[in-house]
């Protein structure tokens, strides 16, 4: 694989701001004001423009002292970030979207952690959502959405089951890139996603419960040129992206992976079968249902015949717990069929099952309170058919 050259540094920490920009001129400026703000400032920001059709040259013309500009033609995000993090000085990145605004306090929140704890790669904070009026400018804010705060030996797998740690609220080494890897420049969505996921496996990370930045809800077109897609399509876009950075990872990552970091022996009959139940919740969540019933099947006929533990139980529960909802089960007949008739073939099999419908019941009662009788009843009929 692919690595950026590491630059020659003292042992303090460097920043590196990073900021990939494609015709969002004059939100970009917002950006840029906020990272020229911080109290802790970095000591570089480059400002990649993925050849901007826009005002844009002209709208960071008036930074032109404060910033490195790398001007190319369009190739898309994950070749900008590759471009910028080859040419940045830094001993850490930090990378800011274009349409994102920090903390003024974001930064110097991320390199306190850093500093406070030897020997961590990556430190990540919360961010908050906002959207902004265009008449009058107010912005009016929601809260994170799923956010995980299970400690550092928990992270890849928390990251494995939703992505969480966007990248304008998080600060990693450097050298932690250079061993995760270029970002994937088939990628058109999701490719944070998929270096996330990388960064996690290779590095160790600590976490701030802070606000670290505000992400911008907005319809723009989001993607590289040609290949752009609009708000309201992104959910379907990240859904398919994710299902083909999670093919590769059933793939290539080793089952011990699905174990938190520091598992005593992960080769027992019991961890491999947490592992194996770890690893076909996740695939639920991405709607690779096919390699959940792999990994189910597997569970159900293996040599370790025990009743679930609480632990597989909690871990199977999440399965229907994606941010992206679970309506497959009431849309695809032949998903619901197949559980049925997976749990009618030992006591084990129905086990399993039980503990993925389980939270059906919190998506009726979810769906209740805000008031969709329909899609509650959806929610309750499949339960009941599940036990």
């Amino acid at each position: 694989m692919t690595s950026f050259s590491t630059p020659t540094v003292s042992s303090a920490l460097t920043v590196s701001a990073i900021i990939p920009t494609f015709n969002r001129a004059d939100l970009l400026t917002q950006t840029i004001h906020a990272v020229l703000a911080q109290t802790r400032a970095p000591e570089q920001i480059i400002v990649i423009d993925d050849g901007s059709e826009d005002h844009t040259k002209a709208a960071i013309s008036a930074f032109a002292d404060q910033i490195k500009l790398i001007s190319k033609p369009n190739t898309g995000k994950a070749d900008s970030l590759n471009q910028a993090i080859a040419a940045s000085t830094g001993s850490h990145i930090w990378i800011v979207d274009d349409d994102d605004i920090p903390r003024t306090n974001g930064l110097e929140v991320l390199t306190t952690l850093l500093t406070a704890n030897a020997g961590a790669d990556l430190a990540y904070g919360r961010h908050i959502r906002f959207t902004q009026d265009p008449a009058d400018g107010t912005r009016s804010y929601r809260k994170t959405g799923y956010w995980d705060m299970r400690g550092p030996e928990h992270f890849l797998i928390a990251t494995l089951e939703d992505f969480f740690v966007h990248q304008p609220a998080m600060l990693a080494a450097r050298a932690l890139y250079d061993r995760a890897g270029p970002f994937n420049t088939e990628m058109i969505a999701s490719e944070d996603y998929d270096m996330l996921i990388r960064l996690g496996r290779y590095g160790k990370t600590v976490a701030s419960d802070e606000i670290i930045f505000e992400q911008r809800v907005h319809s723009g077109l989001r993607g590289q040129k040609g290949h752009q897609f609009a708000a309201a399509e992104r959910n379907r876009k990240w859904i398919d992206y994710d299902q083909k950075i999670f093919e590769a990872v059933y793939r290539d990552l080793p089952l011990s992976a699905y174990l938190p970091v520091g598992t005593a022996d992960p080769h027992t009959p019991e961890m491999q079968r947490q592992a194996l139940s770890q690893r076909a919740c996740i695939m639920a969540r991405k709607k690779l249902w096919s390699l959940t019933f792999t990994d189910l099947q597997t569970i159900a006929t293996g040599p370790y015949q025990a009743e679930l533990s609480q632990t597989e139980r909690l871990i199977l529960r999440r399965a229907l717990l994606s941010k992206y909802g679970c309506d497959e089960l009431f849309n695809s007949p032949d998903i619901m069929a197949h559980l049925q008739k997976f749990a009618k073939s030992s006591s084990l099999h129905r086990a399993l099952v039980r503990a993925i419908g389980r939270s059906l019941l919190w998506h009726s009662r979810t769906e209740l309170s805000n008031r969709q009788l329909r899609r509650a009843y959806l929610a309750l009929s499949a339960f009941m058919q599940l036990y």
